[in-house]
């Protein structure tokens, strides 16, 4: 049986396990609903790179496109 997270109302951090794929050369995490429902529920992310090191997750719209 599996076994649904629950986060505390108001919860500002979530932290995730990454599990590696050695055939893929990926790795695979589930994002907690309320980081999505924050996003607007995207059909997809984008991770870019920011030059002061940080990381910064972008979603793709309804469409799939991408927004900036």
């Amino acid at each position: 049986m599996s076994c649904m997270a629950r986060w505390t109302k108001g919860s500002t951090r979530f932290s995730v396990s990454v599990t590696p794929s050695v055939q893929t050369r990926t790795s695979l995490c589930h994002i907690p609903k309320p980081v999505l429902d924050r996003l607007g529920n995207p059909p997809g992310l984008t991770f870019v790179f920011a030059e002061d090191g940080r990381i910064v997750v972008r979603a793709w719209d309804k469409t799939g496109s991408r927004c900036s």
